[in-house]
């Protein structure tokens, strides 16, 4: 009887201790509502479990359309040179209308990061090197201008884009696609595992590397040079955690 009281009173502290740590959950209210954020210079974007749209302006800012109950709970912050969009941490949510995002940037953006999030190119994004990754269930879609790209898309996602880069580097995993027909890529080697798909618009240099029922067309006037290597060589079963946080990128 005495093991059990003390068994019972142990139980009860550490549902106490966790019950002050957790925050109450909240449903959205379905009340929309408008809000505006300044925000300073950024160089690099990272949208985790948001959805945002992008624009070139005169000013950086932030125009959100919410539920009432939501909308402070929407985190946009720059650290460092990186502005990281996001829910809050912590803070169980319910329920919750798709908040509408606007991001007006006038500033040059070298990485967008995207994880569990949708984001949409509303104005050509120009700029010398631009680096996108792109994580569960993620896309980008829109206009770029570079010289150089670089493109890793890791489970599910999907990246469509059009405009021009010169040189280009891209790596696919397990189900993610490509439509980049309506891009103009000079040189490109691209690396595409597990049931992955790229449709392309190469004119000069073509390099990939296939594996697992992947595929690959180009419309471009490149002669794809295309290897088909043994599963020991794939990049996903030596480095992927099973273990997916979305806060965090390989």
């Amino acid at each position: 009887m005495r093991n059990l009281f003390y068994v019972s009173v142990f139980a009860l502290m550490c549902s106490t201790v966790v019950g002050q740590g957790m925050k109450t959950e909240i449903v959205g209210n379905k009340q929309m509502t408008n809000s505006s954020r300044e925000i300073p210079n950024f160089s690099h974007l990272r949208v985790i479990g948001l959805d945002v749209d992008l624009q070139k302006g005169k000013t950086n800012s932030i125009s959100l359309t919410a539920e009432s109950n939501i909308i402070e709970h929407i985190v946009s912050k720059v650290d460092g040179d990186t502005l990281v969009i996001h829910y809050e941490r912590n803070q169980p949510l319910r329920n919750v209308t798709s908040p509408k995002i606007m991001l007006t940037f006038s500033n040059s953006i070298n990485s967008i990061l995207g994880s569990v999030s949708n984001i949409k190119l509303l104005s050509p994004l120009e700029n010398d090197d631009l680096v996108v990754k792109l994580q569960t269930k993620s896309s980008i879609t829109g206009m770029v201008k570079l010289n150089s790209l670089n493109l890793r898309a890791e489970t599910s996602c999907d990246a469509a884009l059009s405009g021009s880069a010169n040189d280009m580097h891209a790596e696919l995993f397990t189900k993610s696609n490509l439509n980049a027909r309506d891009l103009a890529i000079k040189n490109l080697d691209i690396v595409e595992e597990t049931h992955c798909k790229s449709e392309l618009n190469v004119s000069e240099q073509l390099t990939a590397k296939l594996f697992v029922e992947s595929t690959l067309n180009n419309v471009g006037n490149a002669k794809p040079d295309i290897t088909y290597p043994s599963m020991d060589q794939m990049t996903s079963m030596k480095s992927f955690s099973r273990n997916v946080d979305m806060f965090k990128f390989n």
